[in-house]
């Protein structure tokens, strides 16, 4: 099957990006001492409330608007890093080479070593999030709509694979 007609094709971008959501989270999932809970909770429903939606164009630069200003350091270290990925994406998406890749992880890299210097400094202000936080109804509802939708084009990539290897 043509590339430009499937449904899903994987690349190392997705690596990458999942490296992304876990930075997302630990930033959005933590509390600085001293920050009213109310005001993590709008920045942290901000990017979760449709998570499809966050890596969209600003969507993840109007969440760190919200977050505290001991913590903007590292937002706009997210928006630099979605950045890159929304970019590579697009290139690749055209061609189809992943020959770039490799220039796109360096940007990263440059990002994530970022990230653990600013995170560093804020260690004594900032703990780590809670590993045992649960999610609320809405967010698991979301969480399973994501997790279903992920399923559904796993099983139609499967049965044109199928069909495929039987012809």
């Amino acid at each position: 099957m043509d590339p430009a007609t499937r449904i899903f094709l994987y690349n190392p971008l997705h690596d990458y990006e999942s490296i992304w959501w876990i930075a997302v989270w630990f930033i959005f999932c933590c509390k600085p001492d001293g920050v009213h809970d109310n005001v993590m909770k709008e920045a942290h429903d901000n990017v979760y409330q449709n998570r499809s939606s966050t890596f969209a164009a600003n969507a993840i630069g109007q969440a760190c608007q919200l977050l505290p200003k001991v913590l903007q350091p590292l937002g706009n270290i997210l928006v630099k890093m979605r950045n890159l990925l929304a970019n590579a994406y697009r290139s690749f998406e055209k061609s189809f080479n992943g020959s770039a890749i490799l220039l796109v992880f360096e940007g990263l890299r440059e990002c994530l070593q970022l990230l653990v210097k600013e995170a560093g400094s804020l260690t004594a202000t900032v703990p780590p999030p809670n590993p045992n936080q649960r999610l609320n109804a809405e967010e698991a509802k979301q969480f399973d709509a994501v997790t279903l939708e992920e399923k559904q084009c796993q099983r139609m990539a499967e049965q044109e694979g199928g069909g495929q290897d039987g012809s």
